[in-house]
Protein backbone atom coordinates (compact mmCIF):
# COMPACT_ATOMS: atom_id res chain seq x y z
CA UNK A 1 0.00 0.00 0.00
CA UNK A 2 1.37 3.21 -0.80
CA UNK A 3 2.96 5.32 2.30
CA UNK A 4 0.82 8.30 3.10
CA UNK A 5 -1.94 8.20 0.50
CA UNK A 6 -3.69 4.94 2.79
CA UNK A 7 -5.48 7.23 4.80
CA UNK A 8 -6.95 9.10 1.73
CA UNK A 9 -8.00 5.40 0.78
CA UNK A 10 -10.20 4.23 3.31
CA UNK A 11 -12.81 7.44 2.28
CA UNK A 12 -12.19 6.45 -1.17
CA UNK A 13 -11.72 3.28 -2.12
CA UNK A 14 -15.43 3.47 -3.78
CA UNK A 15 -14.23 5.67 -6.18
CA UNK A 16 -11.82 3.32 -8.12
CA UNK A 17 -13.23 2.41 -11.48
CA UNK A 18 -11.55 1.07 -14.65
CA UNK A 19 -10.65 4.33 -15.68
CA UNK A 20 -7.45 3.95 -13.27
CA UNK A 21 -4.22 2.07 -15.10
CA UNK A 22 -3.70 0.78 -18.57
CA UNK A 23 -3.95 -2.46 -19.92
CA UNK A 24 -1.63 -3.98 -22.11
CA UNK A 25 -3.28 -3.81 -25.02
CA UNK A 26 -4.42 -0.04 -24.59
CA UNK A 27 0.02 0.98 -25.08
CA UNK A 28 1.23 1.95 -27.96
CA UNK A 29 1.70 -0.26 -30.98
CA UNK A 30 1.66 0.45 -34.43
CA UNK A 31 2.87 3.68 -34.01
CA UNK A 32 -0.57 4.24 -32.12
CA UNK A 33 -0.76 5.47 -28.99
CA UNK A 34 -3.35 5.58 -26.37
CA UNK A 35 -3.20 7.83 -23.54
CA UNK A 36 -5.95 7.94 -20.26
CA UNK A 37 -6.63 11.52 -19.23
CA UNK A 38 -8.34 12.54 -16.11
CA UNK A 39 -9.34 16.05 -15.25
CA UNK A 40 -11.79 18.03 -13.51
CA UNK A 41 -12.70 20.80 -16.04
CA UNK A 42 -16.38 19.59 -16.69
CA UNK A 43 -17.99 20.96 -20.47
CA UNK A 44 -20.98 21.98 -17.81
CA UNK A 45 -19.05 25.08 -16.45
CA UNK A 46 -17.18 25.73 -19.88
CA UNK A 47 -19.22 28.78 -20.94
CA UNK A 48 -18.39 30.01 -17.20
CA UNK A 49 -14.50 29.76 -16.90
CA UNK A 50 -12.12 30.68 -19.28
CA UNK A 51 -10.04 27.99 -17.55
CA UNK A 52 -11.87 25.16 -18.38
CA UNK A 53 -13.18 26.98 -22.08
CA UNK A 54 -8.93 27.17 -22.54
CA UNK A 55 -8.17 23.80 -21.50
CA UNK A 56 -10.79 22.16 -23.79
CA UNK A 57 -9.20 24.11 -27.19
CA UNK A 58 -5.99 22.88 -26.17
CA UNK A 59 -7.06 19.51 -25.64
CA UNK A 60 -8.64 19.23 -29.25
CA UNK A 61 -6.47 21.19 -30.88
CA UNK A 62 -3.54 18.41 -29.52
CA UNK A 63 -5.63 15.87 -30.95
CA UNK A 64 -6.06 17.47 -33.99
CA UNK A 65 -2.40 17.76 -34.67
CA UNK A 66 -1.39 13.92 -33.10
CA UNK A 67 -3.73 11.77 -35.29
CA UNK A 68 -0.99 8.66 -34.04
CA UNK A 69 -2.79 10.07 -30.49
CA UNK A 70 -5.78 8.81 -28.79
CA UNK A 71 -7.13 10.67 -25.41
CA UNK A 72 -9.21 8.41 -23.22
CA UNK A 73 -10.68 11.24 -21.34
CA UNK A 74 -12.50 10.94 -18.07
CA UNK A 75 -13.60 13.97 -16.22
CA UNK A 76 -15.28 14.67 -12.72
CA UNK A 77 -16.40 17.35 -10.65
CA UNK A 78 -13.43 19.01 -8.90
CA UNK A 79 -14.57 17.64 -5.48
CA UNK A 80 -15.07 13.69 -7.11
CA UNK A 81 -11.85 13.84 -9.00
CA UNK A 82 -10.10 14.47 -5.23
CA UNK A 83 -11.70 11.57 -3.56
CA UNK A 84 -10.87 9.56 -7.13
CA UNK A 85 -7.27 10.37 -7.83
CA UNK A 86 -6.29 9.47 -3.75
CA UNK A 87 -8.29 6.18 -4.63
CA UNK A 88 -6.06 5.63 -7.71
CA UNK A 89 -3.05 6.68 -6.23
CA UNK A 90 -3.76 3.98 -3.26
CA UNK A 91 -3.98 1.26 -5.60
CA UNK A 92 -1.37 2.03 -7.87
CA UNK A 93 -3.31 2.39 -10.88
CA UNK A 94 -3.09 6.24 -11.46
CA UNK A 95 -4.02 7.55 -15.46
CA UNK A 96 -1.59 8.51 -18.24
CA UNK A 97 -2.30 12.32 -17.34
CA UNK A 98 -3.77 13.95 -14.46
CA UNK A 99 -4.08 17.01 -12.16
CA UNK A 100 -1.50 16.97 -9.10
CA UNK A 101 -2.52 19.88 -6.40
CA UNK A 102 0.50 20.85 -5.01
CA UNK A 103 -0.40 19.59 -1.84
CA UNK A 104 -0.72 16.24 -2.45
CA UNK A 105 3.20 16.35 -4.26
CA UNK A 106 4.86 15.01 -1.52
CA UNK A 107 2.81 12.24 -1.09
CA UNK A 108 2.75 12.00 -4.65
CA UNK A 109 6.70 12.60 -5.24
CA UNK A 110 7.69 10.05 -2.22
CA UNK A 111 5.20 7.04 -4.10
CA UNK A 112 6.94 7.20 -7.22
CA UNK A 113 3.60 8.13 -9.54
CA UNK A 114 4.89 10.89 -10.87
CA UNK A 115 7.37 11.00 -14.23
CA UNK A 116 9.96 13.03 -14.20
CA UNK A 117 10.05 15.69 -16.73
CA UNK A 118 12.93 17.74 -15.68
CA UNK A 119 14.93 19.00 -19.03
CA UNK A 120 11.58 18.42 -21.59
CA UNK A 121 9.61 21.55 -20.33
CA UNK A 122 10.99 25.02 -20.97
CA UNK A 123 10.70 26.72 -18.14
CA UNK A 124 12.12 30.10 -18.60
CA UNK A 125 9.51 30.62 -20.57
CA UNK A 126 7.17 30.74 -17.31
CA UNK A 127 6.55 33.04 -14.61
CA UNK A 128 9.20 33.04 -11.94
CA UNK A 129 8.08 30.36 -8.89
CA UNK A 130 5.53 28.81 -10.61
CA UNK A 131 6.99 24.99 -10.92
CA UNK A 132 7.77 25.22 -7.13
CA UNK A 133 4.75 23.25 -5.87
CA UNK A 134 5.83 20.14 -8.34
CA UNK A 135 9.81 20.78 -7.80
CA UNK A 136 11.55 18.23 -5.44
CA UNK A 137 14.95 17.57 -5.13
CA UNK A 138 15.51 20.39 -8.09
CA UNK A 139 13.95 17.83 -10.21
CA UNK A 140 10.07 18.67 -12.23
CA UNK A 141 7.18 16.58 -11.63
CA UNK A 142 4.44 18.71 -13.78
CA UNK A 143 3.04 21.45 -15.21
CA UNK A 144 0.88 24.61 -13.84
CA UNK A 145 -1.97 24.35 -15.21
CA UNK A 146 -2.91 27.93 -13.49
CA UNK A 147 -1.13 31.34 -12.25
CA UNK A 148 -4.00 32.31 -9.49
CA UNK A 149 -4.92 34.92 -7.32
CA UNK A 150 -7.18 32.76 -4.84
CA UNK A 151 -8.29 35.52 -2.34
CA UNK A 152 -9.80 38.70 -3.85
CA UNK A 153 -13.05 40.49 -2.95
CA UNK A 154 -15.46 41.26 -5.51
CA UNK A 155 -18.06 44.44 -4.32
CA UNK A 156 -20.85 46.15 -5.33
CA UNK A 157 -19.38 49.70 -5.55
CA UNK A 158 -22.65 50.93 -5.33
CA UNK A 159 -24.01 49.36 -2.59
CA UNK A 160 -20.90 50.16 -0.44
CA UNK A 161 -21.78 54.00 -1.42
CA UNK A 162 -25.15 53.41 -0.51
CA UNK A 163 -24.31 52.72 2.91
CA UNK A 164 -21.60 55.25 3.71
CA UNK A 165 -18.70 53.54 2.01
CA UNK A 166 -16.58 54.95 -1.10
CA UNK A 167 -14.23 52.01 -1.14
CA UNK A 168 -14.12 48.55 0.32
CA UNK A 169 -12.85 49.04 3.56
CA UNK A 170 -9.06 49.13 4.74
CA UNK A 171 -9.80 48.28 8.19
CA UNK A 172 -10.99 45.72 10.19
CA UNK A 173 -12.93 48.08 12.02
CA UNK A 174 -14.28 49.79 8.83
CA UNK A 175 -15.26 46.16 7.59
CA UNK A 176 -17.22 45.54 10.90
CA UNK A 177 -19.16 48.96 11.05
CA UNK A 178 -20.55 47.72 7.13
CA UNK A 179 -21.59 44.97 8.59
CA UNK A 180 -23.86 46.50 10.94
CA UNK A 181 -25.01 48.88 8.13
CA UNK A 182 -26.30 46.00 5.65
CA UNK A 183 -27.73 43.59 8.63
CA UNK A 184 -29.68 46.30 9.23
CA UNK A 185 -30.57 46.69 5.61
CA UNK A 186 -31.34 43.03 5.40
CA UNK A 187 -28.52 42.74 2.94
CA UNK A 188 -25.41 39.80 3.31
CA UNK A 189 -21.86 41.90 3.31
CA UNK A 190 -20.33 38.82 1.99
CA UNK A 191 -21.04 36.11 0.44
CA UNK A 192 -19.76 32.59 1.05
CA UNK A 193 -20.29 28.84 -0.19
CA UNK A 194 -18.46 26.95 2.35
CA UNK A 195 -20.10 23.26 1.66
CA UNK A 196 -17.18 22.08 -0.14
CA UNK A 197 -14.76 22.81 2.90
CA UNK A 198 -12.42 24.83 0.93
CA UNK A 199 -13.42 27.50 0.46
CA UNK A 200 -13.26 29.58 3.53
CA UNK A 201 -9.60 28.11 4.00
CA UNK A 202 -8.16 28.59 0.51
CA UNK A 203 -9.61 32.20 -0.46
CA UNK A 204 -9.77 33.64 2.80
CA UNK A 205 -7.85 32.00 5.54
CA UNK A 206 -4.91 31.95 3.73
CA UNK A 207 -4.57 35.58 3.08
CA UNK A 208 -5.85 36.47 6.39
CA UNK A 209 -3.44 34.51 8.28
CA UNK A 210 -0.54 35.93 6.16
CA UNK A 211 -2.01 39.34 7.71
CA UNK A 212 -1.60 37.46 11.39
CA UNK A 213 1.44 35.73 10.77
CA UNK A 214 3.36 36.95 8.05
CA UNK A 215 5.11 35.01 5.29
CA UNK A 216 7.89 33.67 7.78
CA UNK A 217 5.37 31.71 9.67
CA UNK A 218 3.60 29.88 6.39
CA UNK A 219 6.69 29.03 4.92
CA UNK A 220 8.27 27.01 8.48
CA UNK A 221 4.85 25.45 8.40
CA UNK A 222 5.25 24.28 4.66
CA UNK A 223 8.65 23.14 5.68
CA UNK A 224 7.74 21.42 8.91
CA UNK A 225 11.42 22.60 10.26
CA UNK A 226 9.38 22.86 13.98
CA UNK A 227 9.95 26.39 14.38
CA UNK A 228 5.79 27.58 13.46
CA UNK A 229 2.63 25.80 14.91
CA UNK A 230 -0.70 25.90 14.35
CA UNK A 231 -0.81 26.57 17.97
CA UNK A 232 0.86 29.97 18.05
CA UNK A 233 -0.70 32.95 19.36
CA UNK A 234 -0.94 34.72 15.96
CA UNK A 235 -2.39 32.01 14.23
CA UNK A 236 -4.76 31.51 17.37
CA UNK A 237 -5.66 35.03 16.54
CA UNK A 238 -6.75 34.56 13.30
CA UNK A 239 -8.98 31.45 13.93
CA UNK A 240 -10.69 34.25 16.11
CA UNK A 241 -10.86 37.06 13.51
CA UNK A 242 -12.41 33.63 11.31
CA UNK A 243 -15.36 33.68 14.17
CA UNK A 244 -15.79 37.32 13.90
CA UNK A 245 -16.44 36.83 9.71
CA UNK A 246 -19.03 34.23 10.70
CA UNK A 247 -20.88 37.27 11.08
CA UNK A 248 -20.23 38.73 7.93
CA UNK A 249 -21.82 35.54 6.06
CA UNK A 250 -24.91 34.90 4.61
CA UNK A 251 -26.43 32.70 7.40
CA UNK A 252 -26.24 28.95 5.43
CA UNK A 253 -22.70 29.72 3.93
CA UNK A 254 -21.84 26.22 5.26
CA UNK A 255 -24.93 24.88 3.05
CA UNK A 256 -23.99 26.11 -0.45
CA UNK A 257 -21.19 25.81 -2.75
CA UNK A 258 -19.08 29.04 -3.71
CA UNK A 259 -21.15 28.64 -6.91
CA UNK A 260 -24.80 29.26 -5.13
CA UNK A 261 -22.49 31.78 -3.35
CA UNK A 262 -21.59 33.78 -6.55
CA UNK A 263 -24.75 33.49 -7.05
CA UNK A 264 -25.66 35.46 -4.42
CA UNK A 265 -23.73 38.36 -5.21
CA UNK A 266 -24.49 38.52 -8.98
CA UNK A 267 -28.18 38.62 -8.42
CA UNK A 268 -27.45 41.95 -5.92
CA UNK A 269 -28.28 39.29 -2.73
CA UNK A 270 -24.95 40.15 -1.55
CA UNK A 271 -22.79 43.33 -1.02
CA UNK A 272 -19.34 41.34 -2.12
CA UNK A 273 -17.89 37.60 -2.49
CA UNK A 274 -14.48 36.45 -1.70
CA UNK A 275 -13.14 34.12 -4.34
CA UNK A 276 -10.21 33.68 -6.64
CA UNK A 277 -9.65 35.37 -9.57
CA UNK A 278 -11.57 32.36 -11.76
CA UNK A 279 -14.45 33.81 -10.32
CA UNK A 280 -14.66 36.60 -13.05
CA UNK A 281 -15.67 34.81 -16.12
CA UNK A 282 -18.95 33.39 -13.82
CA UNK A 283 -19.63 37.18 -13.05
CA UNK A 284 -18.92 38.35 -16.51
CA UNK A 285 -21.69 35.19 -17.93
CA UNK A 286 -24.31 35.47 -15.05
CA UNK A 287 -24.17 39.35 -13.28
CA UNK A 288 -26.80 41.63 -13.54
CA UNK A 289 -26.12 44.79 -15.51
CA UNK A 290 -26.27 46.28 -12.88
CA UNK A 291 -24.32 44.45 -10.67
CA UNK A 292 -21.49 43.84 -13.16
CA UNK A 293 -21.43 47.51 -14.02
CA UNK A 294 -20.50 48.18 -10.34
CA UNK A 295 -18.31 45.39 -9.47
CA UNK A 296 -14.59 46.14 -8.15
CA UNK A 297 -12.06 44.44 -6.65
CA UNK A 298 -10.14 44.64 -3.43
CA UNK A 299 -8.16 42.47 -0.72
CA UNK A 300 -8.96 41.95 2.95
CA UNK A 301 -8.52 45.14 4.90
CA UNK A 302 -5.74 45.46 7.93
CA UNK A 303 -5.86 43.95 11.35
CA UNK A 304 -4.34 45.27 14.50
CA UNK A 305 -0.92 44.27 14.87
CA UNK A 306 -0.57 43.32 11.50
CA UNK A 307 2.62 41.39 10.39
CA UNK A 308 2.25 40.54 6.59
CA UNK A 309 2.46 43.32 3.99
CA UNK A 310 -0.53 45.95 3.52
CA UNK A 311 -0.80 44.61 -0.09
CA UNK A 312 -0.65 40.63 0.55
CA UNK A 313 -3.18 38.10 -0.51
CA UNK A 314 -3.22 34.26 -1.41
CA UNK A 315 -2.00 32.87 -4.73
CA UNK A 316 0.32 31.94 -7.28
CA UNK A 317 0.91 28.65 -8.95
CA UNK A 318 -1.93 26.09 -7.72
CA UNK A 319 -2.80 22.66 -9.36
CA UNK A 320 -0.59 21.34 -11.74
CA UNK A 321 -0.38 18.83 -14.72
CA UNK A 322 1.96 15.60 -14.33
CA UNK A 323 2.31 12.24 -16.50
CA UNK A 324 2.53 9.00 -14.53
CA UNK A 325 5.96 7.93 -13.63
CA UNK A 326 4.82 3.92 -15.65
CA UNK A 327 5.05 5.98 -18.78
CA UNK A 328 8.16 4.85 -21.01
CA UNK A 329 8.96 5.47 -24.84
CA UNK A 330 6.37 6.62 -27.23
CA UNK A 331 3.56 7.15 -24.66
CA UNK A 332 5.88 9.10 -22.34
CA UNK A 333 6.70 11.26 -25.19
CA UNK A 334 3.28 12.19 -26.50
CA UNK A 335 2.31 12.59 -22.80
CA UNK A 336 5.13 15.45 -21.97
CA UNK A 337 4.12 16.89 -25.38
CA UNK A 338 0.23 17.14 -24.37
CA UNK A 339 1.50 18.81 -21.17
CA UNK A 340 3.62 21.43 -22.84
CA UNK A 341 0.42 22.28 -25.20
CA UNK A 342 -2.33 21.92 -22.95
CA UNK A 343 -1.34 24.64 -20.40
CA UNK A 344 1.74 26.18 -22.54
CA UNK A 345 1.95 29.75 -23.92
CA UNK A 346 -1.18 29.05 -26.72
CA UNK A 347 -3.10 28.26 -22.87
CA UNK A 348 -2.13 31.55 -22.03
CA UNK A 349 -3.00 33.62 -24.54
CA UNK A 350 -6.23 31.75 -24.88
CA UNK A 351 -7.14 32.83 -21.09
CA UNK A 352 -6.01 36.66 -21.55
CA UNK A 353 -7.55 37.15 -25.06
CA UNK A 354 -10.73 35.34 -23.74
CA UNK A 355 -10.81 37.27 -20.46
CA UNK A 356 -7.80 39.07 -19.21
CA UNK A 357 -7.04 36.30 -16.76
CA UNK A 358 -3.35 35.54 -16.18
CA UNK A 359 -2.05 32.05 -17.10
CA UNK A 360 1.22 30.11 -16.24
CA UNK A 361 3.22 32.04 -19.10
CA UNK A 362 3.56 36.01 -18.73
CA UNK A 363 2.08 36.92 -22.12
CA UNK A 364 0.50 40.29 -23.66
CA UNK A 365 -2.60 42.00 -23.72
CA UNK A 366 -3.73 41.77 -27.76
CA UNK A 367 -6.27 44.23 -27.64
CA UNK A 368 -6.67 45.40 -23.69
CA UNK A 369 -9.86 47.94 -25.29
CA UNK A 370 -11.59 44.89 -26.55
CA UNK A 371 -11.33 43.18 -22.60
CA UNK A 372 -14.68 43.58 -20.86
CA UNK A 373 -14.70 46.64 -17.94
CA UNK A 374 -14.14 44.00 -15.14
CA UNK A 375 -11.44 42.21 -16.41
CA UNK A 376 -9.50 45.33 -17.50
CA UNK A 377 -9.94 46.64 -13.58
CA UNK A 378 -8.33 43.07 -12.66
CA UNK A 379 -5.34 43.17 -14.86
CA UNK A 380 -4.77 46.43 -13.46
CA UNK A 381 -5.34 45.59 -9.91
CA UNK A 382 -3.62 42.42 -9.53
CA UNK A 383 0.12 44.46 -10.79
CA UNK A 384 -0.24 46.17 -7.39
CA UNK A 385 -0.48 42.67 -5.05
CA UNK A 386 2.30 40.82 -3.54
CA UNK A 387 1.13 36.97 -3.67
CA UNK A 388 1.45 34.62 -0.59
CA UNK A 389 1.22 30.66 -0.43
CA UNK A 390 -2.13 29.45 -0.46
CA UNK A 391 -2.50 26.95 2.29
CA UNK A 392 -3.99 23.87 0.37
CA UNK A 393 -1.51 24.49 -2.35
CA UNK A 394 1.78 24.19 -0.57
CA UNK A 395 0.85 22.57 3.03
CA UNK A 396 0.49 19.07 3.62
CA UNK A 397 -2.80 17.35 2.08
CA UNK A 398 -3.62 15.56 5.05
CA UNK A 399 -2.91 18.78 6.99
CA UNK A 400 -5.17 20.42 4.87
CA UNK A 401 -8.12 17.99 4.86
CA UNK A 402 -8.20 18.27 9.01
CA UNK A 403 -7.85 22.36 8.70
CA UNK A 404 -10.66 22.07 5.97
CA UNK A 405 -12.87 20.24 8.18
CA UNK A 406 -12.25 21.99 11.91
CA UNK A 407 -12.63 25.94 10.02
CA UNK A 408 -16.09 24.64 8.64
CA UNK A 409 -16.64 23.65 12.56
CA UNK A 410 -15.05 26.74 14.12
CA UNK A 411 -17.61 29.26 11.70
CA UNK A 412 -20.30 27.15 12.32
CA UNK A 413 -19.91 28.08 16.31
CA UNK A 414 -18.93 23.99 17.50
CA UNK A 415 -15.13 24.70 17.87
CA UNK A 416 -12.87 27.13 19.67
CA UNK A 417 -10.15 28.75 17.88
CA UNK A 418 -7.26 26.53 20.43
CA UNK A 419 -9.09 23.15 20.01
CA UNK A 420 -9.26 23.38 15.86
CA UNK A 421 -5.66 24.95 16.33
CA UNK A 422 -4.68 21.93 18.25
CA UNK A 423 -6.00 19.63 15.76
CA UNK A 424 -4.62 21.15 12.66
CA UNK A 425 -1.19 20.52 14.67
CA UNK A 426 -1.70 17.48 15.81
CA UNK A 427 -2.02 16.29 12.29
CA UNK A 428 0.79 18.46 11.38
CA UNK A 429 3.18 16.35 14.37
CA UNK A 430 2.54 13.48 12.20
CA UNK A 431 4.34 14.42 9.17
Amino acid sequence: MRRGIVLFLLAAAFAVTACGGKSPEASGSGGKVTLELMHFQTIETISESSEVKGYHAMKDKFIAEHPDVTINESILQQIDYQTKIMALAAADEMPDIFFTKGSWVQNFYDNNLMADITGRIDIAQYRDGVFIPVTREGRIYGTPIQFIATSLIFYNEKMWKDIGFNEFPKTWDELITANERFRAKGIDTIALGNKDRWPYESCIISALGDRFTGSDWTQSIILNDGKAKFTDPDFITTLRYSQQMASLFNVNFNEINNSQADALYCTGRAASTIEGMWVIAYILTNGDPDVLENTKIAILPSVPGQKGAANATSGGAGWAQSASSRLTGAEFDAAVEYLKQSNGRDYSEFVMDDSGLLGPIDVPVKDRASLPQLSQFYLDFVGTLSLVPVYDIQMDGAVIDIMNSKLQELLGGTATPEDVGAAIQAEQDKL
